[in-house]
């Protein structure tokens, strides 16, 4: 899903083949968050819980945290689409051949480096340093990557199946294309989903978007518009119909939800990174075994 349009979802190398596109997390209280992962309500001064993270302040309304939540986004695009070319140029200037599948790959990791740094530049900007939640997995949470990786993979498909069965087609993402007539690009993808496109897109969906929405509101709500933001912006990364294309933004948004609620229930960026990492990993291999004879 998760990636762009040079190989990401966003556009990215996310989401793969037609498509669009848990964990107990610790109980909400007293615990810290700390060495079981817990998730611990915050308080405000007066010592009474609310159930927004980082507690509620004056300027927390939701117009604000959602505009935060779209420049954060937008920063992310920019960045990401200035970033590529220079580092197809690096590519170029070690040796890669232009328009090649490594040139390509090349060309993605930078839009997802440029992700990373928009965001956190814009976290310097916003005074929200803070906002991500971010640390080394307990043992009870990286038991929970590759459960939910697998459960993404298998709702991929199904929510395919299920569209397809009532007569609509999913989007194929733009990233694919590369690696049709040169499957080596599926395996550079895979690197680069793991390395860059899954911790780059969670830090700015569910790390950013998803924190400064949980600023002004509750869990559901948040979640639910940031995996809404996370899946419209597969609309243009998919090629097909306006109807298929919006079948992608579906499926992608419903793959979002898992995430951003893996996230909540943690509190650790790391679990839904590396997932979705994964989750798109496992795609690109099923892509290269596609295409080169193995399945």
């Amino acid at each position: 899903m998760g990636g762009a349009d040079d190989g990401g979802d966003v556009g990215d190398g996310d989401d793969v083949r037609d498509d669009g596109g848990v964990g107990d997390g610790g109980d909400v209280g007293d615990d810290d968050r700390g060495s079981e992962g817990g998730t611990v309500a915050v308080e405000r001064g007066d010592g009474v819980e609310d159930g927004f993270r980082g507690g509620t302040r004056p300027d927390d309304s939701v117009a604000l945290r959602l505009g935060q939540s779209l420049l954060a986004v937008v920063a992310a695009l920019v960045a990401g689409a200035a970033l590529a070319p220079w580092a197809g140029r690096l590519g170029l200037a070690l040796g890669v051949a232009p328009e090649s599948p490594e040139f390509v790959a090349v060309r993605s990791a930078g839009q997802f480096v440029g992700f990373a740094l928009a965001m956190v530049v814009f976290l310097a900007y916003a005074n929200d340093r803070d906002l991500v939640s971010l640390r080394r997995p307990t043992r009870h949470e990286a038991g929970l990557v590759p459960v939910a990786a697998g459960g993404l993979v298998l709702a991929q498909f199904a929510l395919v199946l299920v569209l397809q069965a009532v007569g609509i087609g999913v989007a194929t993402n733009r990233a694919l294309t590369p690696g049709q007539d040169a499957p080596r690009y599926f395996l550079y993808m895979v690197a680069v989903s793991i390395l860059l496109v899954g911790p780059a897109e969670e830090l700015v969906f569910r790390g950013v978007v998803q924190g400064e929405l949980r600023k002004a509101l509750s869990a559901p709500p948040a979640i639910g518009l940031a995996a809404f933001l996370f899946g419209s912006l597969h609309f243009v990364a998919g090629t097909g119909t306006i109807v298929e294309q919006t079948a992608y933004v579906l499926v992608a948004t419903l793959l979002a939800l898992p995430l951003g609620y893996l996230y909540e229930a943690t509190g650790n960026l790391t679990v839904p990174a590396v997932t979705h990492g994964l989750y798109n990993a496992v795609l690109y291999l099923v892509q290269y075994a596609d295409a080169t004879g193995f399945v």
